[in-house]
């Protein structure tokens, strides 16, 4: 899209929800697409199970490599565990804990997360005009022709697997084929299968 005025941009993105549905046991799953004018085609899908875990997965190709970047803009929670930036725990008001849980498909990405930036706009959110509020900002990034990320928002860290058949994290299968790689966060740890 193309700015033309202060608040307008055109032509006006148009996305293409593939799927929206409910189990019977309660989960619900959403699916849409989008090709954006850089010639990347863009599918989200967002996982809902019955226990209110949340799992977002969006896969990215390309016909040549693109840099992919991934950001969470999160409220300014406190956060109880720093040492994995792959992992947010954030305790909630409530006292109870979320856990995010971030994967990619590409051994070789980065992550960071920012809180209230001094030098740049990462870690700020502003609900009015001219009043900023500290966030918190993670961004997962990757180069390739094709990618995934996966989110998990969860009560507790998740296990995510990259293999030939697809994704899986928690037990949940997510069709997409890739490397044959397998991510296993709640140990920290990295190894091709």
């Amino acid at each position: 899209m193309d700015r033309v005025g202060r608040f307008l941009w055109l032509p006006w993105s148009r996305g293409q929800l593939l799927a929206n549905h409910t189990t019977p046991d309660g989960s619900r799953f959403w699916l849409g697409s989008f090709d954006w004018q850089s010639g990347v085609h863009h599918q989200r899908a967002v996982h809902v199970d019955s226990s209110g875990d949340v799992t977002v997965l969006d896969v990215l190709v390309a016909r040549e490599p693109h840099r992919y970047t991934l950001y969470w803009l999160l409220a300014d929670l406190p956060v109880e565990s720093a040492d994995n930036r792959q992992i947010f725990d954030f305790r909630l008001p409530d006292n109870s804990r979320c856990v995010l849980t971030a994967g990619c498909s590409e051994p070789r990405f980065e992550s960071d997360r920012v809180r209230a930036d001094a030098a740049g706009s990462r870690g700020w959110v502003s609900r009015y005009y001219q009043r900023l509020e500290p966030a918190w900002s993670w961004r997962v990034a990757c180069d390739a022709k094709r990618a995934a990320f996966v989110t998990r928002f969860a009560t507790r860290r998740a296990e995510i697997r990259f293999g030939r058949e697809g994704i899986e994290v928690d037990g949940s299968r997510y069709g997409w084929s890739g490397e044959e790689t397998r991510i296993r966060l709640a140990a920290c740890e990295m190894v091709a299968a």
